[in-house]
């Protein structure tokens, strides 16, 4: 029986991965890879379009933020040759794509249920992305409180990770002055 329910969640990632994938137009050629594949492929797709979305949420992709893509996709996970190109194609593709942040955090979240501390190094990520350069950064972080809720994450983990990252601080010091303004 359990042998039955891994191919029952291979196969709902896969055509989960599939999907989305279709939906940014990218093709990929072959038929089903094997076991493994199918997750990584989905969390390529989740992963690097929220990456890629982050990014542009300020409507420009500096190369800071490149740069901190790059260096998580070449040093953190090793990446090397297709696996690398297809991450690259991703990211590109989502840039664009009429698919939001939200939906790719919801696909995202979908793969790591209950896995608390994956969740909690994606933010880290994500707030590593958003503090390579400053521009746009209010509305990046926006975006990371809104994957912290959809993760099911406490706003206490956000703030003890965000406290990693010190421009991060000057952005929200900057917003509750404003808001008092207000």
């Amino acid at each position: 029986m359990p042998c039955e329910h891994n191919n029952h969640i291979a196969g709902f990632l896969w055509g989960s991965a599939m999907s989305w994938l279709n939906k940014l137009k990218i093709k990929v050629s072959g038929s089903k890879p094997k076991k493994q594949v199918p997750g990584q492929l989905a969390y390529f797709t989740a992963l690097f379009s929220m990456l890629a979305k982050l990014a542009k949420a300020d409507g420009v992709i500096s190369k800071e933020e490149l740069r901190a893509v790059e260096t998580y996709m070449t040093q953190t996970l090793q990446l090397r040759g297709a696996s690398r190109m297809l991450a690259i194609k991703i990211f590109r593709k989502a840039k664009d794509s009429a698919e939001s942040f939200e939906e790719f955090a919801e696909q995202y979240v979908a793969l790591f249920v209950g896995d608390r501390k994956t969740l909690e190094r994606t933010v880290d990520l994500l707030l590593a992305i958003a503090s390579a350069e400053p521009r746009g950064t209010e509305r990046k972080y926006a975006l990371i409180r809104k994957a912290v809720k959809i993760f099911g994450l406490e706003s206490t983990q956000y703030e003890r990770l965000r406290s990693r990252y010190p421009h991060s601080h000057h952005v929200s010091a900057t917003r509750e002055k404003t808001s008092k303004r207000q």
